[in-house]
């Protein structure tokens, strides 16, 4: 199971909560902390869907439409 948890404040409090959940990560290996921009990154079944639909792209380049054609 994954929770997301997001501090926003930047304040003494939500600092010392943080630092507190990261001496946590270190004794439990079940808790990972990571940098908002670190949290939006694929999962490795979407990197091998998305790296599948490329391929069949590449060995199928007639199939498909071209931009002016979808935005019609």
């Amino acid at each position: 199971m994954v929770y997301t948890i997001t501090v926003e404040d930047v304040g003494e409090q939500a600092i010392s909560f943080i630092n507190f959940v990261k001496s946590l990560s270190h004794d439990y290996k079940f808790l990972q902390i990571k940098p908002a921009d670190e949290t939006n990154t694929l999962t490795t079944e979407q990197e091998v869907e998305l790296s599948r639909r490329f391929q069949y792209v590449l060995q199928h380049p007639d199939e498909g439409k071209s931009w002016e054609e979808v935005e019609q």
